[in-house]
Order: structure tokens, then sequence, then C-alpha cells
């Protein structure tokens, strides 16, 4: 999707290949300005080119158009779309926000994992930035282990016969005696 903005007030086209993309134009990006932009009290994705659409769009007549993908022969303009889309995307999300994001995408699968899809879905991220990202959720810091604090006390035990030993007593024994034992 790409939107030049032509001066004056004039009715503005907007032509794109993705569904979640039309669908919010045409229904979530008032809802999502007056939400300050979350769904569910989380950001949604890609808030700040959202927050540029909706800078240009509130005050003009805007038609949204929904065309099919990858198809040069019918859709002249889709080609070099993609190709405006793409350098802007990667130009403009840095590779932090990548990684917050694909950690919840994965859900918490990890920094291995998430290293695995970043390769795999040719992300534009960085290792430290995945390692970041896991550090910085706060939902994995709960699950996280944690060893044990190292106990400070030592227990008194003896060596020879008739030494002392610490025993700690918890409770009254259970009685083990049977219905036919005294």
């Amino acid at each position: 999707m790409v939107i030049t903005q032509e001066p004056g007030n004039s009715a503005l086209n907007i032509c794109t290949d993705s569904w979640a993309v039309y669908r919010g134009l045409t229904l979530w990006i008032a809802q999502w300005a007056t939400q300050d932009w979350t769904i569910h009290a989380r950001p949604i994705w890609g808030k700040d080119m959202w927050v540029d659409i909706w800078n240009v769009v509130r005050h003009r007549t805007v038609r949204a158009y929904h065309v099919s993908g990858h198809q040069p022969l019918q859709s002249p303009g889709n080609d070099e779309a993609d190709t405006l889309a793409r350098v802007r995307w990667l130009g403009s999300t840095p590779s932090e926000d990548i990684a917050h994001w694909l950690h919840r995408k994965l859900r918490h699968a990890g920094q291995k994992t998430m290293w695995a899809a970043a390769k795999a879905w040719g992300l534009p991220i960085q290792l430290p930035d995945i390692v970041q990202a896991c550090q910085d959720c706060d939902a994995c810091s709960r699950m996280r282990p944690r060893p044990l604090p190292e106990t400070t006390a030592h227990l008194a035990r003896g060596h020879n016969p008739l030494q002392r030993w610490q025993i700690d007593y918890i409770g009254p024994l259970l009685d083990l005696r049977g219905p036919d034992m005294p």
C-alpha cells in the first residue's frame, strides 16, 4: 500500500492488495484512533503507519479499493506499490519492534524458535534484539525458571557417637499402627 499526498483536499483513492489494510481503512481506523491505537489494551502492529494514514485521511474524502495481489497485467500499479511498501517497511520499522512483534506472534516460544522463524521469514532482525525482546517480556519473566537462593544456615551434625544432631520436627508423627496392633 502506498499513499501519496496530493495538495489540496481532493478525494484520495487508496488501492491495496491486503485485506487487513483494506478492513483497517474501512472499518477499524476510527475506532483505533479513539482507543489510543490499541486493541484490548495491546498496541496495534504498525502504529506509526496507521497514525500517518489517519493524519492524511481524517479530513479528506477517501475511497479504499482492494486489488488482487501480484497480478501485474490486471493491476498495473501493484508491483510498484509492493516495491515502495517493502522499502518503507524495512526503512521505518526498527529491528527491536520486529523482535517484540515476533515474540508475541510466536507466543513466547523462546530465542531459538524466534531466530529460526526470523531467518525462515526473511525478517530484518538481529540476534541481540531477539534476546532483548525475550528479556523485556513480562510474561516470560514470570515463567522463567529462577535458581533457589542458597541457604546460609548450617545444620549441626554429629560425626561420632553421642554427639549432637540437629533434627527438624514438624507436627505430630503419623500413627502407623494398624487396627490389630496395640
